[in-house]
């Protein structure tokens, strides 16, 4: 909750329980089925278990309550004597809530607090700078955000951590947590289980056994995580008590400042949370006098709004703690993997991260509701099905927790600027611009289904398996046991029955196609043009694009013709190179340019004859009674299918007939070309950048006779559709004519019939406001589903990836029905909606700072180019 608001503009009375020795007294839910018991083997003297947890804190408390939602016994494991009840307040949003409504506890944890309206910020004017940064001398209102204003989808509420830890042990069984249970020793058994020592001489043997035990976790660490790293900055948290009501609105209030920064926000009708924070270039002493913190604290912001002092007054010395704040980034391929044999981490064990986006709780509570739909379908059928719904759970969270740590990370060094020029910026630019985007609260997006005994997320634990073992490699796509499925004709209606029909022949359209021919099961694919449309010059494919190809058996057929890019180099438009640096040789990291011509021919060829009808332009759709999609060509063909995939790009009919919006125009068009050397192109092989002012160009060498070169220039308006590309490329090299010559000379090389101009747009596809991305048993891929912008090179490999989670989603439920085949399509909706929805986003956000015009702006954004390591 440190700086919960934060999250808004940037890129997040209780009933107490009896406590008896090490035990909690509380009325359980009514059980459907006995109870799990323990086992003593007396002869090794160890416990046996099929769930352990560790900690008590947020994540085992909710890991624990949603295990024993399904029926499922655990034990949980507290050190503490009691509840660690202490610190003071944090922020859940919807995300967490949703999570809290489906474990039955979130009702009664919103009756006692209030709901947040919006965000008030405030920025300083006059700076004193001593010791310690002192400022404030007057403020001026610099931002303010209203949930209201942006949908009714939100909920925000400041909860006292107290009260969310001993309402999550009321709603467990008497013996479930043991207190006092300090991990001395943990082991990994030679049968699969993990066997746990405590410091008082007890053994405990587990199938699983869940890490929930904090930011310093021995479970971690016992598993090779590193600890986690001082961000350079300190918080000071309270809690402000007025016993006769508080007196402020129901908003966070804000104030930021060069190297520190405050805020406060009332929790409920008597307490209000603050929060301060500070760069410090070592974490500082413990301090274990509250009035000592109290004082300090007051000291530091001694001429800071009276509001926020006037709260500080008001909060009891012993809810003040002072905190350095940590993180620890996961890596993917260098990080240890989450899960090893039967043990897995969940919340801060795992992912520690800075409260910058106020979703530290949220993760936790997200973590724990994953992971025990993941587990629990796996628990019966042994541990190799256990193993591989831990993977599962790992690769679902890590596409949204590794993000989120570095975001929060970022928004935290942006707030804690100290340089008076940068802040300057930063309160009159960059806050305000994204202030208009609204409050980018787009990670609080999460569904989730009440968790019911009789109620699994998978239809079975084969299917689980499968979802796993895909997830984290990217297996080869093959099988010779689904049969081939063949149209039927019906006579009576003129009606053409297929199974699946794909509709567009591109990038996303033939990789689905490919990937579901592979695993057995026949599509047709109507493509509206009367052959291949292989115009384009290329694009970028980086590793998660290639091992796609690879499962489709095309990958090796590619590499052979393209080369691998070694480097990058970035200059102005005046010659003068800001960075020069090689990409880390990784036998893991893989990035080439790819005509796109030659990718959709190398897909083609792998179909059968009759998978593609060419001249099929899509008329009309419409969903029948039976759930089937009903499709009508424009030559008065008739289809109906139990799948429809839209694949017809950023224009997509299939997405403008499921609610979707025209894609909008971003401000900059692209001119993009092909240079053709017949006796051999002369550059090296990596990407040479090249930045202006509201303009910017590239060039790289696709292979050993093709460079592929672009121009990106600000427009107001998307401009006329040219024709003629010998206007156009004549066009480009007087925009162009005083920049490098190499750039020219690619240019020059170019054959005219490869040149285009394409005006840039995108689409935010926000959770929750958006049309979802399937209907019944119709669905969108690539770009008719999210057209991004291309300044991250992820359109081709988005597109990739799409087909395939679809399609092992997909696959083993056609021969289940249309309520199967709607769970699958919404599987892969939501596992693919936050990382196209976050890169779209980051995409477009990437492209607006290349195109900046202002001379200052960009000179500070080339510094960064030339400065960062």
């Amino acid at each position: 909750m440190a700086t919960f608001s934060s999250s808004f503009f940037c890129l997040h009375p209780p009933t107490l329980h009896q406590q008896t020795s090490n035990t909690i007294r509380t009325k359980s839910l009514k059980r459907t089925k006995p109870k799990s018991l323990t086992i003593v083997s007396g002869g090794y003297d160890i416990r046996k278990e099929e769930i352990v947890i560790v900690g008590a804190g947020i994540a085992g408390l909710s890991t624990a309550v949603s295990l024993h939602r399904l029926g499922v016994r655990s034990v949980v494991l507290e050190q503490a004597e009691s509840l660690r009840t202490g610190g003071t307040s944090l922020t859940l949003f919807k995300n967490g809530w949703k999570v809290l409504d489906a474990m039955g506890v979130g009702d009664e944890l919103r009756s006692q607090y209030l709901e947040i309206q919006g965000y008030d910020g405030y920025k300083n004017r006059k700076w004193k700078r001593a010791a310690i940064i002192q400022l404030q001398r007057r403020r001026s209102k610099s931002t303010k955000c209203v949930f209201g204003a942006y949908g009714n989808s939100q909920e925000v509420r400041a909860v006292e951590r107290r009260t969310l830890l001993e309402t999550l042990a009321k709603q467990l069984p008497l013996d479930s947590i043991s207190f006092s249970s300090k991990l001395a020793n943990i082991e990994k058994q030679e049968d699969g289980e993990t066997l746990l020592e405590l410091d008082n001489g007890s053994r405990i043997s587990s199938k699983v056994v869940i890490g929930c035990d904090g930011i310093r976790s021995p479970v971690a660490k016992w598993m090779g995580f590193p600890e986690p790293k001082y961000v350079g900055y300190c918080a000071f948290r309270g809690l402000g008590d007025y016993p006769d009501g508080q007196p402020y609105e129901s908003q966070v209030s804000y104030v930021y400042g060069r190297g520190i920064r405050a805020g406060y926000v009332p929790v409920s009708p008597t307490k209000v949370y603050w929060f301060v924070c500070f760069n410090s270039p070592t974490p500082g002493p413990k301090i274990t006098d509250p009035s000592v913190l109290k004082k300090q604290t007051k000291e530091l912001i001694k001429k800071w709004p009276s509001e926020l002092l006037n709260i500080i007054n008001a909060t009891p010395d012993d809810t003040i703690i002072r905190t350095p704040l940590v993180d620890r980034w996961l890596w993917p391929g260098l990080s240890p993997p989450v899960s090893s044999g039967g043990a897995v981490l969940v919340g801060d064990a795992w992912h520690p991260m800075t409260p910058n986006l106020g979703q530290g709780a949220c993760c936790a509570l997200e973590d724990a509701v994953v992971l025990v739909q993941k587990l629990v379908p796996a628990l019966k059928a042994g541990p190799t099905f256990i193993e591989d719904a831990l993977r599962s759970y790992q690769n679902e969270r890590w596409l949204r927790i590794f993000p989120m740590t570095v975001r929060a990370n970022v928004v935290g060094a942006i707030l804690q600027w100290e340089n008076p020029v940068v802040c300057a910026i930063r309160d009159n630019v960059l806050v305000p611009k994204l202030i208009k985007l609204g409050p980018m609260l787009e990670h609080t997006n999460f569904e989730c289904d009440p968790l019911l005994q009789n109620k699994m997320m998978f239809s079975s634990v084969k299917h689980l398996t499968a979802m796993a073992k895909f997830s984290s490699s990217f297996l080869p796509l093959y099988s010779s046991s689904l049969r081939q499925q063949r149209t039927i004709f019906s006579d009576a209606y003129n009606i053409r029955k297929e199974e699946i029909v794909i509709v567009g022949a591109g990038i996303a359209g033939l990789a689905t196609a490919v990937s579901l021919h592979r695993l057995g099961v026949r599509s047709v694919v109507l493509e509206q043009a009367e052959s291949l449309r292989t115009g384009g010059a290329s694009f970028t494919l980086s590793t998660n694009g290639w091992k796609v190809l690879d499962s489709m058996g095309v990958g090796d057929e590619l590499r052979s013709q393209y080369l691998d890019i070694k480097g990058v180099v970035i200059e102005t438009e005046n010659g003068r190179q800001l960075r020069s640096m090689k990409l880390r040789e990784d036998q893991n990291r893989e990035i080439r340019p790819v005509e796109r011509r030659t990718l959709l021919e190398t897909l083609a060829k792998k179909l059968p004859p009759d998978f593609i009808s060419f001249s099929s332009k899509l008329a009309t759709i419409e969903k029948q009674e039976d759930g089937e999609t009903l499709l009508e060509l424009v030559n008065g063909t008739r289809i109906s299918s139990k799948v429809v995939i839209g694949c017809d790009g950023i224009h997509s009919p299939v997405a403008k007939w499921m609610g979707f919006p025209e894609p909008k125009y971003v401000g900059y068009c692209v001119v993009r070309g092909l240079g053709d050397y017949p006796d051999g192109q002369p550059y090296e092989s990596c990407v040479n950048y090249v930045f202006g002012r509201g303009m910017r160009a590239a060039y790289v060498p696709v292979s050993p006779t093709k460079v592929y070169w672009f121009v990106c220039f600000n427009s107001p308006t998307p401009g006329p559709k040219f024709t003629d590309p010998s206007v156009l490329k004549k066009q480009t090299k007087e925009l162009f004519k005083k920049w490098p010559s190499e750039l020219l000379n690619v240019i020059d090389a170019t054959p005219d019939d490869t040149v285009i101009q394409t005006p840039i747009v995108d689409r935010w596809s926000w959770p929750g406001l958006s049309p979802s991305g399937s209907l019944g048993g119709a669905v969108l891929v690539g770009d008719a589903w999210h057209p991004m912008t291309p300044n991250m090179g992820r359109g081709a490999c988005c597109a990739l990836e799409d087909s395939h989670v679809l399609v092992q989603k997909l696959a083993p439920t056609l021969k289940a029905g249309p309520a199967a085949v709607e769970d699958a399509l919404r599987s892969y909706r939501k596992e693919r909606r936050l990382v196209n929805f976050t890169l779209t986003v980051l995409s477009n956000f990437v492209g607006a700072f290349l195109q900046l015009e202002n001379p200052m702006v960009c000179a500070i954004r080339d510094k960064v180019f030339a400065t960062r390591k």
